[in-house]
């Protein structure tokens, strides 16, 4: 289950992942908040305040991201990324689309 309710768009997106060469090692660990290096636990850290707690951002949070090599350019896209997966999530829990049938063989 997604933080948001929508099962089609965490389908959709792991199937992405899976496409991309992401291991279902690395895509559980992102499902449950954290990854396998110390920046992309500070990302994906990072997208879930984004996402719970917008108003919890802190210098200190950037200050973190920049420390893992992260520039302002990728941290703004991780804020970017949030908020058009929570508007695409929105919409289609409102627009009661159900889950697509995925085709493993197509990336």
């Amino acid at each position: 289950m997604t933080r948001l309710g929508c099962d089609r768009c965490l389908d959709v997106h792991e199937a992405a992942a899976r496409a991309m060469g992401v291991t279902e090692a690395d895509i559980e660990l992102a499902r449950s908040g954290t990854a396998v290096t110390a920046a992309d636990t500070a990302a994906v850290e990072f997208g879930l305040l984004c996402y719970m707690r917008p108003r919890g951002m802190t210098d200190a949070r950037t200050d973190e991201l920049h420390a893992c090599g992260f520039s302002d350019r990728e941290i703004a896209d991780i804020v970017v990324v949030v908020t058009l997966n929570v508007f695409t999530g929105t919409f289609n829990l409102v627009s009661g689309l159900s889950r697509p049938t995925i085709d493993a063989a197509t990336p």
